[in-house]
C-alpha cells in the first residue's frame, strides 16, 4: 500500500512537472525559438486564456498521477538508482505516450513537420524532466531506513587455566 501511495504522491509531483515544462516550452517555442514557423500555421492555434491553462494544468496532474501509479507498479523493473529509472520511465512514457500519438497526427493531419518535431522534442523533454521528478519523489518516499548491523562482540579472551597449561606441556 505504502507503493501506491509513494506513487500517487509522486506522480502529483510529476503531473504539476508535466504541466509546467509543457507551458513553458510552449510559451518559449512560440515566441523565441520558431515564431516564424508557429506564424505560418496560426490557424492551427487560438488563444489561450488562464481558463484553459488550468484545465491543462488539472489534465496533467491527473495523467501524472496515472503515471506514478503505474510506476510505483513497474519499479522493481528498472535500476535501482532514482536517476537510472526515472530516465527509462520517461522514454518509455514517450515512446508509447506521446510518439504514437504525433505519429498519428502526422499521417491524418497537415500539420507541418516542423512543428510536428517541435511538440516531439517538447513531449521528450517533458517527459523525462517529470519522470525525474517522479521517481525522486517516489524513491524519497518509499526509502525504507537502513537496518541496522548489531554490534560484532569481539570474544573476550580467556585466561588459562592450570589445566591448559598442562595441556600444552604434553
Amino acid at each position: 500500500m505504502k507503493r501506491f501511495g509513494a506513487g500517487f504522491v509522486g506522480g502529483l509531483v510529476a503531473g504539476i512537472i508535466f504541466a509546467v515544462v509543457m507551458i513553458v516550452y510552449g510559451l518559449i517555442t512560440k515566441n523565441i525559438i520558431a515564431p516564424t514557423t508557429i506564424n505560418e500555421v496560426d490557424w492551427l492555434f487560438k488563444d489561450i486564456e488562464i481558463s484553459q491553462y488550468l484545465m491543462l494544468f488539472g489534465l496533467n496532474i491527473i495523467v501524472g498521477i496515472f503515471w506514478g501509479i503505474v510506476f510505483s507498479i513497474a519499479r522493481k523493473g528498472f535500476p535501482a538508482n532514482w536517476l537510472g529509472a526515472g530516465l527509462i520511465f520517461g522514454f518509455y512514457i514517450w515512446l508509447v505516450g506521446r510518439l504514437p500519438l504525433l505519429g498519428l497526427l502526422l499521417i491524418i493531419t497537415k500539420i507541418p513537420v516542423k512543428i510536428l518535431s517541435l511538440w516531439g522534442i517538447g513531449a521528450f523533454l517533458t517527459c523525462i524532466i517529470g519522470s525525474l521528478f517522479l521517481s525522486i519523489t517516489y524513491t524519497t518516499i518509499i526509502r525504507e531506513p537502513k537496518k541496522l548491523e548489531p554490534e560484532k562482540v569481539e570474544p573476550a579472551e580467556k585466561e588459562e587455566t592450570e589445566a591448559d597449561k598442562e595441556e600444552k606441556k604434553e
